[in-house]
Order: C-alpha cells, then structure tokens, then sequence
C-alpha cells in the first residue's frame, strides 16, 4: 500500500511494481461496477485509477489518495452500513473489513483506514465483478471472457482478515450474487467465436443464462436461458430474495435469485444504456437515464414516480435505506443530491436565477474537473507542472506535487481540444483545436486566480483540426512550431522578436488522399489522410510525420523535400517518436495494427517490430507512443486503457497493466536525468502522472 497524499504520508511494506509508482492522479473518479464506499452523508471513497481517494464532497476536497492496487481498480465492496449488493438494513455484509480487487486479478482485504490485511490474485485477470456474502466472510469473483477465457472463482476470509481461495470454474461469468442460504446467482455470457472473422470489433453477446451454485462446493445446476440481451449491471434485493438486471437497450429483468425464476420484463423510459440500476429495500428500482432524470418503478415494472438526476452517463446509483439522498457516480464526476421529484424541483425554480439555484439550495454537491473526453497531454521541462484539454475546450494545468488535486491554472478555448504541448524552457503552452486555430496560452504569476483567460492569444491558424504539435527543443529564438491536421496539412511557424503571433514558413498537403481500395473501419481515405502524429529529430533537422493512409513521411526542414517513406503497417499509424537512447538513435512509430515498428534514426532501416496482442488478448488499437530520451525502453497506450513498457535492448516486456477505464488519449515521457515521468490523459476524464523507475533500478 501506498499513501500518496493525504493527512498522514506513510509507507506499509507491499511494493506493487518495480517499474511504475502512480505520483498523482486528476480527476474525480474512475467508478466501475461495484466500486463506492460512502462514509457518511458527505465522505465517499472511489476509485480512480490505481488509487481509491476520499472526497468531502460538500467541500470539495480531496481528503486523501491511496494507491491500492498496481493497476485499475475494478471493484470495492463491504464498506458501507448498506452496500451496493445489499440494499437492506440489518442484513449488509459485515463492515469489519472492505475487499477490492484490480481489473489484472488483484484481490485484497483492507482495515476501515485503508490498512493492508491481505492480499491474493485471480488467474486470468480481466477482473470485473466481485460480490460479498452476507456474512462478510466469502468473496465470489467474476472474471471477463474473450480471448482469456474467463473464471467464477471463490475466497473465504477467516477470523484474522486471511484470504483462503476456494472452487473456481470456467466459463464466460460475468456477475454474481450471494443469495440469504450462501449460494450463488451466476450470470454467464454465450459469445460470438471471433477466431473466424478478421473484423477489429468486441464479440457479440449471443445469450445470457443464470446457473446457481452451492457457495460451499461449486455445484451447481444446469445453465438456464434468460435473454439474448447483454447485462450491463446488476443488484440486490436480499430482503425480497430478488435482483434487478440491466441491458443494453433499456430491458428491465427482475429474477428470484434463490430460484433463478424470472419474475417480471419491462421496457424503461430513456434511452441510455443500464450501466447502474438499484434495487431499493422498499421494492423499489430505480433506474438513471442521460435526460436528467431518475425513473422509479415497481418490481412489476409500474413506473411510480421521476426524480432530478443527472444528464451524464451513470456508472454507479445508490439511494439511501430512507430514500432522501442519492449517490452517483458519473463518467466525469461524484454526485450527491435529496432524491426529489420532478414537479417539486420545476415548481420550485427561480426564473430569475434559473435551475442550478435551486440546485444549490437543496443540498445538491458535485465535484468535476475534465467534463468530456481528455485529449492532449504534456509535462513541462521543470517536471513541476501537467496541462491537459478535453473535448469541450477546457484546458487545465494540474501542480504534479504538493497534495494537489485542483487544477493550479485553467483556461476554456471554447472549442474541442485535440493537442497541446509546452513550449521548451517556458511556462507558455501551445494548444490546437478542432477548428484550426493554435493558441498561446502564458501561466500567470503564482499569486493570481486560477483562471486567467486574458492570457490566451491566438497565435496561428490552419483549415482543418490540429491533431499534433510539437516545438523544436531550441533557443527561444529559434524555435519552430510544426503542427497537423485532420487534413493531412502539415504547417511550420516560427515567431519574430517583438512579434506575438507566428509567422508561417510552410504550409502543404503532406499525406494527400488515397486512391484504390479504402478501408472503411478506419476512416475513408479517399476524402483525406488525417496526419495523427509528428515530431522532430533529436538535432531538430527533420520531422517526421505520420497518417491514417499508413505510412511515416521523413521531411527534411531545409528544403522539406520527402528523404524516406516508412511503410509497413496495415492500419492508419497514430504515433511517431524520435529519439537518442542507449542504443543509439531511434525512430518509432505504432498502429491501429497493434504493432510499434522500430527503426534506425540514420538509416531508416527496420530494427525491431513490437506487438500488443500477446498481452492484451481482447479487442484494442494502440492511440500513442513514446521512446525514452538517452534511455533503453518504449511505451505505448492503447484504446481500452492498458500501458505497455518494453526493453529496446532486450525486446522483453517490462510492464503491462489497464490504469485507464477508457482509452489513453495522451501519453508523454519526460525525464531531467534524474527522475522519469510519465503522464497519460484518457476518455474517462481522469490524469495520472507515473514515476517511471531508472532502467538500472529495474
């Protein structure tokens, strides 16, 4: 265990991994699943990312922030006095202890005070469900299918908090439930066989059926049909011996999970999927939806009232045994707000200060920062300071010390952020946006207000979205700007002394369309050739840009003319880094093919070819990557959330692990020659900034 920030720094003898240390992470939560511990009326913890942090949501505050795990935090169960498996008073699992579990197998048992008691591991990871039984003392555990094949699996917790595994079985599980008799409610998925298709897309769910199993043996009955609907969430009512299941396209299933007999379907109102239903004590479900409301029903599928809610996407709902207060976990924010109807809420509007006021009257507290997706991400020279955008053009700059949790500066561009960098040995930053433009964006002095919008300027602008930046790592004075478009444009700048906009030097169709067949999963070539990626030579004499039509185009800067082509991927390259390392100068570049291909810097010539698939056997394409500068090791993210590290010596992988619920939209390394960092930015609205160990300590 790792106290990273909070009222008491401390370190307890568990080391988690050699390689990665998570050093902050922005944000608010990455709650999945069965992943909430509420405290009191106004103390929650959640996850987010590796770490489970604690918020005093009526103040907004980060009380603390503990790693817990080496990787994502699936789950966190037994922690409350009515816990998301068990909505009933009296009847909750015991409170002595809570269980977590990480999206690679962890399994671990902590004290009330995030106090490490023990630890153990699922084989197969892809851990996401996890469920408590009623005495606290038995864990069930569901890992995903896929190309791992997944395990329903058992634990027994003795007197002194030790883990014990029991049965495991095989199969595609992906919930459970522990019923009042000790047995199990298992739903297990049929899938589609994906190994006769040569499609980049997840397996359909084919059919879901429910077994029962004896919590002691692992017998269990026969698999019984229950829908060709996928389940996306599901909870308990022990007192009614009952759960509410929710699919994909808003079906309710209420099931006897004593029995497995179906009791009622029915249709919800919204449109958004169940990734979080609730099944109240009273009987009652209720049921989120993206139009702000929350729908209450009967068990019959009677809809008895709608509440205010929230018009995000909800990925965990709890209300309160007494129905007055309501928890929810967004995509980008924790919620807590009185449980009321509809008509009061609109009768009680003021229309002079219009709906968020009365909002702030009731009680309602929420904390967000990134609100929509994270795009762009970069650590500045000094290593004090990580800016990220996001996709409705906010731009923040997060302290990476100092117990910080809010951002330190922020600024709205007002348009989708697709890139951002720091101007070399400055405290200036460079952002580009969906629209074209590129802004300078200069920190105010440390004692001014932490938004400073009158010092965003626009500085450049181009016709189509600017998917890369990067400075060359020059004097001031002679720095230059490349920049690339959604169009396949690439553009170079540079400034004049005295000047505060940039001068263009070039402006051209670098990658132009594509003739011939087009390969329509990534994008129709024929109408352009996205540039996704550039960067400079280590000696700022080239820069190499790459595109969706496959291929890496190296230009020299003192005539641009196309010195070499780099081909070999067969899917649109979203990447490129070049650097000095231990083995001399490289040049890399990855794919939505899942392969890093890696070259000599001088000759161009293929060295090395890396893939992602070994490792990461369900379905990812791989977003960015970077090379460690006078270093021997390369990094790679991808769609689903995992970071790759590999020896460039060796070709041995040195860490792979999912830190993200969604996919890594940013990735950059940099290092002083005393401390590596690392900082990702991702779709689940989330930063993490990661110590990355010296190769020698390795």
């Amino acid at each position: 265990q790792r106290r990273v920030h909070g009222e008491t720094s401390r370190f307890v003898e568990v080391v988690f991994c050699r390689v990665m240390r998570c050093v902050n992470v922005f944000g608010t939560a990455t709650a999945r699943y069965s992943s909430v511990a509420i405290r009191n009326d106004t103390i929650i913890d959640v996850p987010i990312g590796q770490c489970v942090a604690r918020w005093d949501i009526q103040n907004k505050q980060r009380l603390s922030l503990t790693q817990i795990h080496s990787d994502l935090v699936s789950c966190i169960i037994g922690a409350t006095p009515f816990s998301k498996r068990s909505c009933f008073e009296g009847h909750a699992p015991s409170t002595e202890h809570i269980v977590t579990a990480s999206y690679g197998g962890d399994i671990a048992v902590w004290s009330q005070d995030w106090q490490l008691l023990d630890r153990s591991s699922v084989p197969n990871g892809r851990l996401q469900d996890v469920s408590l039984s009623m005495d606290g003392r038995k864990i069930a555990t569901c890992s995903e299918a896929g190309n791992n094949g997944g395990l329903l699996g058992t634990f027994r917790i003795d007197e002194q908090h030790k883990l014990h595994r029991g049965w495991q079985r095989e199969g595609h599980f992906r919930f459970s439930c522990w019923n009042k008799a000790g047995n199990l409610y298992v739903l297990r998925f049929e899938e589609e066989d994906m190994s006769q298709y040569t499609e980049h897309r997840q397996p359909k769910v084919l059919a879901v059926h429910w077994q029962i199993f004896n919590g002691e043996t692992g017998e269990s009955t026969p698999p019984f049909f229950l829908s060709t609907l996928e389940v996306l969430s599901i909870h308990v009512n022990v007192e009614s011996g009952q759960a509410v299941l929710g699919h994909v396209s808003r079906t309710v299933s209420v099931v006897n999970v004593d029995s497995g007999e179906l009791i009622s379907t029915f249709k919800a109102v919204g449109s958004s999927p169940l990734r979080s239903v609730f099944y109240h004590c009273n009987s009652h479900i209720f049921l989120p939806a993206t139009d702000g409301k929350i729908y209450e029903y009967s068990s019959a599928g009677e809809l008895l009232n709608r509440y205010v809610g929230s018009e995000a996407n909800c990925y965990y709902l709890e209300v309160l045994p007494d129905s007055s207060i309501v928890w929810m976990c967004t995509d980008s924010s924790v919620i807590r707000f009185p449980l009321e109807p509809i008509e009061v809420y609109e009768s009680n509007i003021d229309h002079q200060h219009g709906a968020d006021n009365v909002l702030a009257r009731t009680g309602r507290y929420e904390v967000e920062f990134h609100a929509m997706t994270c795009c762009g991400v970069d650590i500045s020279s000094d290593l004090r300071f990580v800016a990220s955008g996001d996709f409705m053009g906010n731009v923040f700059v997060w302290d990476i010390r100092n117990d910080a949790f809010r951002p330190s500066y922020s600024v709205a561009v007002q348009q989708p952020i697709r890139s951002l960098c720091w101007k070399p040995n400055t405290t200036k930053l460079t952002i580009g946006t969906i629209d074209g433009r590129i802004f300078e964006w200069s920190l105010p002095p440390q004692d001014e207000t932490a938004s400073f919008s009158s010092s965003l300027k626009l500085i450049a602008a181009l016709n189509d979205g600017v998917t890369g930046l990067r400075w060359t790592d020059t004097a001031e004075s002679q720095q230059i700007l490349a920049a690339g478009t959604t169009g396949g444009v690439l553009g170079l700048f540079h400034s004049e002394p005295g000047e505060d906009f940039l001068r263009t030097s070039t402006v051209f169709v670098a990658h132009p369309p594509s003739k011939g067949p087009q390969d329509l999963r990534f994008g129709s070539l024929g109408k352009f050739s996205e540039i996704w990626s550039l960067c400079w030579s280590p000696d700022h004499s080239h820069v190499v840009t790459v595109s969706e039509d496959q291929r890496a185009f190296v230009w020299r800067l003192l005539d641009m003319d196309k010195v070499a082509v780099l081909e070999g991927h067969t899917t649109a390259v979203t990447c490129v880094d070049w650097q000095i390392t231990s083995r001399g100068e490289l040049l890399a570049t990855c794919a939505d093919d899942q392969t890093i291909r890696l070259y000599n810097g001088a000759t161009y010539g293929l060295v090395h070819v890396f893939n992602t698939t070994t490792d990461n056997k369900e379905w990812h394409t791989i977003t960015y990557m970077a090379l460690e500068k006078n270093g021997s090791r390369l990094c790679c993210s991808t769609q689903n959330g995992f970071l790759f590290l590999w020896s460039i010596i060796t070709h041995e992988l040195l860490f792979c692990k999912k830190l993200h619920c969604g996919s890594i939209e940013g990735l950059r390394w940099t290092n002083d020659g005393q401390e590596a960092l690392l900082a990702t930015c991702s779709s689940d609205c989330t930063v993490a900034v990661l110590s990355v160990e010296n190769s020698s300590e390795i």
